[in-house]
């Protein structure tokens, strides 16, 4: 939230409303996922989660909601950037917060393919497919990073690529796998 914090001027009592609406906003969606799919109403998820994100803007004023969305819709470059800093040794200083703005920046502006493609299809794995997973580091990103990391930073940077890439093969042979024994 020190993000959200710095580019919108919102304060402690509104940080803590919104940590506040945010678990709202976890408990429908896993009393939905938890409930049987015929008992779940798109129309009424939909509407819980409008009135949360009311009380969201509400709470944040206009300004502090722009700042939010922006926030949640680069979750996904975020948590690379997470993965990115536990990467870094004891001995690499860590990533300011300009370089940290910078690097999330990047990896937005060079998403892999298919990444963001699921925005404005209306079904209940869209709402809850929350992007809590870490975006994807692209050799494009990566050339672009040379202009504001250092040489150790960078090494980091291509640490986590190779350990995505690692992680996507086998999870793609687990997948073929599963297949093969349905």
């Amino acid at each position: 939230f020190s993000a959200l914090r710095r580019e919108a001027n919102v304060g402690v009592a509104q940080l803590d409303r919104l940590q506040g609406l945010l678990v709202k906003r976890q408990q429908v969606e896993l009393e939905t996922t938890s409930a049987a799919d015929e008992t779940i109403s798109l129309n009424s998820v939909v509407s819980a989660f409008a009135d949360i994100d009311k009380e969201i803007r509400e709470t944040l004023g206009d300004a502090g909601y722009a700042a939010y969305l922006q926030y949640q819709k680069t979750l996904p470059q975020r948590n690379a950037l997470e993965l990115v800093a536990q990467t870094l040794d004891y001995n690499v200083p860590p990533l300011t917060p300009g370089q940290a703005d910078q690097l999330v920046s990047v990896l937005t502006q060079f998403p892999t393919k298919g990444e963001g493609e699921v925005a404005g299809k209306a079904n209940l794995a869209v709402l809850f497919s929350s992007p809590t997973s870490a975006g994807t580091i692209t050799d494009e990103a990566i050339v672009a990073a040379r202009g504001f990391l250092s040489s150790d930073q960078l090494r980091a940077l291509q640490l986590t690529q190779r350990y995505q890439q690692a992680q996507r093969k086998l999870f793609a042979q687990l997948d073929q796998l599963q297949r093969a024994a349905d």
